[in-house]
């Protein structure tokens, strides 16, 4: 009977955990550090994306944008990570050239890294506070991205 009753707590935990963390502002921290984009993820996002710190070359970087979350698509598998519809979406999803990294919770406007052919990952999609300032302040660094969101073309 334990054994049953154990994983059934624990998974429960874990619901009632992200549920309230939901409802929290995001532990999240996007700054330039040299030749890099560092990502800082704390708190419960952190253990939801299975990740701490994403360090982004600037090389690596095709631009930056604001976009609707429902434009940005939302395509592969969750490798590894958290995902509950509608709630939050956090950690790697894809594999290859279509490999995207995403922190949002129920943002309707997301900040959008989008990164060169070649690189860690295709995209990084973050919930930000203010995604249109943090835009602003990384674009001098990052530049900005005025293409579109679709799947890489083959090449």
């Amino acid at each position: 009977m334990v054994a049953v009753v154990a994983p059934v707590l624990v998974l429960a935990a874990v619901v009632v955990a992200v549920l309230l963390a939901s409802h929290r502002p995001s532990r999240l921290s996007v700054d330039v550090e040299g030749d890099c984009l560092v990502v800082r993820i704390g708190g419960w996002d952190a253990v939801f994306a299975l990740c701490r710190t994403l360090r982004l070359p600037l090389a690596s970087i095709e631009g930056v944008a604001v976009a609707p979350r429902h434009l940005v698509p939302q395509t592969g598998l969750r490798l590894p990570g958290t995902s509950i519809p509608g709630i939050l979406r956090a950690g790697s999803y894809g594999r290859g050239r279509d490999r995207d990294f995403w922190l949002v919770r129920r943002a309707s406007q997301v900040l959008v890294i989008e990164l060169v052919p070649g690189a860690a990952y295709r995209r990084v999609v973050l919930e930000l506070p203010d995604p249109r300032a943090d835009a602003l302040r990384l674009r001098p660094a990052a530049g900005a991205y005025t293409g579109t969101f679709g799947p890489r073309q083959p090449g």
